[in-house]
């Protein structure tokens, strides 16, 4: 009987902290090295580095797309390179490389043409390991929990597992990165959008509202000064939530904390903290009219502690000037004052969610309002 030749190894590239599992599709396998469950974050069958790039020449109506990571070569003991489906308008590539503690992805655009390109869309589908299945243990160990903040240059992502046992992966953007914008298809991996003009104009045919500025970018001809574009983000480890909030810290982006929250009435302030290395230039209102911000001080080091009110009902952005480009938006809800939003919510039940009929045996029933009706 003849022997099958033995299965391939697989592909890996590891430091201290990440074991990398790779294939020309992209990276297929996430680990912490002496991780007690052994997770690996990367969902199975699926590969990180797609993208979901959308582009047109300068002139140009129609948006053409590409996505497809395929290896590049020239992977070294320590990183992974990968390009995005060749075309002749633009190059794509991608790098993945461990530097110390970290991974860094590294995502580079340059034109082709002697026309100027614009990126309408660039998004990076993240398939992480999300998805649960009968399995309560597998469920409980293997799989994980997104945490995601879409604020600019203060954006964050990090996953946990489901019993909440470190470590936590945390994904912070670097200099001149930020994200504005996310989708998930029902098929699809959670997307966050570096760049999504393109993706605004599908949401607003659909009748849907997206409040954070939505961008482009256009690359100079080749050859000429800014037809190349570099973005950056860092994958860490965080034994703990206390440990995902150092390391935003220790990335020049905030930790924030917010007091009572981010729904406030009129007649109650909210505070909020922002430990940060970061200098703070500036704290603008969307409503400076009807919004009045207080600088409290230096309430331990690198935390700085503000108050604000809002007169303004519905939406309230707040946009933190954090320097070198960077700006984080926070967005509050205002509402009336609490005994008005009582009295009205009491008013409402009485005059609509009961039934006033003697004839029928539930007459006096309070039940759920259909606004249908």
């Amino acid at each position: 009987m003849p022997t099958l030749p033995p299965a391939p190894a697989p592909q890996t590239i590891s430091s201290s902290a990440f074991q990398i599992g790779y294939s020309p599709r992209g990276v297929t396998h996430m680990k912490r090295v002496h991780d007690r469950y052994d997770t690996d974050y990367v969902a199975p069958k699926s590969a990180l580095g797609n993208l979901i790039l959308r582009y047109r020449a300068a002139g140009d109506r129609e948006w053409k797309q590409a996505s497809e990571a395929t290896a590049a070569g020239g992977n070294g003991k320590d990183t992974l390179r990968y390009t995005i489906s060749r075309t002749n308008s633009f190059k794509a590539t991608e790098e993945f490389r461990l530097k110390g503690a970290a991974l860094v992805w590294t995502i580079a655009l340059s034109n082709a043409t002697d026309r100027k390109l614009e990126i309408g869309d660039m998004g990076l589908p993240l398939p992480f390991n999300t998805h649960y299945g009968a399995d309560t243990s597998e469920t409980y160990t293997k799989r994980l929990i997104r945490h995601s903040f879409v604020a600019g240059g203060g954006s964050f992502i990090y996953w946990m597992r489901t019993n909440a046992q470190g470590p936590f992966l945390v994904m912070t953007p670097g200099a001149g990165t930020s994200l504005e914008y996310f989708d998930e298809p029902p098929r699809g991996a959670y997307t966050p959008y570096i760049h999504s003009q393109a993706a605004r104009a599908d949401l607003r045919a659909k009748g849907g509202t997206w409040r954070l500025p939505q961008t482009h970018l256009v690359l100079a001809p080749q050859g000429q000064a800014g037809d190349t574009h570099t973005y950056s983000f860092r994958f860490q480890w965080a034994p703990n939530y206390a440990g995902v909030r150092d390391v935003l810290c220790d990335e020049g982006l905030a930790d924030i904390n917010v007091v009572p929250g981010m729904t406030v009435p009129t007649d109650l302030s909210a505070m909020f903290s922002l430990r940060t290395r970061a200098q703070i230039k500036r704290v603008t209102a969307e409503h400076p009219g009807k919004t009045k911000v207080e600088y409290l001080g230096e309430r331990g080091k690198d935390i700085h502690v503000y108050r604000a009110r809002f007169a303004q009902l519905g939406e309230n952005l707040l946009t933190i000037d954090l320097g070198g480009g960077r700006s984080l938006p926070l967005e509050f809800f205002v509402t009336e004052p609490l005994e008005t939003l009582y009295k009205k919510r009491a008013a409402f039940l009485v005059s609509h969610e009961q039934h006033r009929d003697p004839a029928k045996w539930y007459n006096g029933l309070f039940s759920q309002w259909d606004m249908k009706r």
